[in-house]
């Protein structure tokens, strides 16, 4: 099982190569929950942010609807639950396990009306395309700054 659960725009904290806590320029997170939700087979997980930038199987795409296509960017959050260690790229997931893995995008444009999301099935062992729609309504944008 796979699910969308969250989709915000703000600056994404990362760890550069000495391991100093970093926030880079506005990117759109979206975050993604995998679970195992069988009863009798482990599931071995490699992360959607992308086999061009060596890590995965196959790389998440974004696009919107008018046509846009979303670059994904080069940057690996730190866990969303824990700020002291990088997002993992693998899990192998027992039943009933889940995992957390968070996909970066450049921002959209703010007046789309929904993105589509697609997944490469071949990260979890599957074959085919997972496909979301996330609705302009579920992507939270930051706040305007006071003036």
């Amino acid at each position: 099982h796979v699910a969308v659960v969250r989709s915000d725009v703000g600056g994404v904290y990362y760890r550069d190569a000495v391991n100093q806590l970093q926030l880079s320029a506005p990117y759109l997170t979206i975050g993604l929950y995998i679970a195992n939700v069988g009863e009798t087979k482990k599931v071995d997980f490699e992360t959607w942010r992308g086999a061009e930038f060596g890590v995965g199987r196959g790389a998440a795409s974004l696009s919107d609807n008018y046509g846009n296509s979303y670059k994904q960017m080069n940057v690996t959050p730190i866990g969303w639950n824990n700020p002291f260690e990088s997002a993992r790229d693998t899990a192998s997931l027992r039943p009933a396990e889940r995992f957390y893995d968070p996909v970066v995008f450049e921002v959209p444009l703010q007046n789309v009306k929904w993105l589509h999301l697609e997944l490469p099935a071949k990260n979890f062992g599957g074959s085919g395309m997972l496909r979301f729609e996330i609705p302009a309504s579920r992507i939270k944008w930051p706040a305007p700054a006071a003036q």
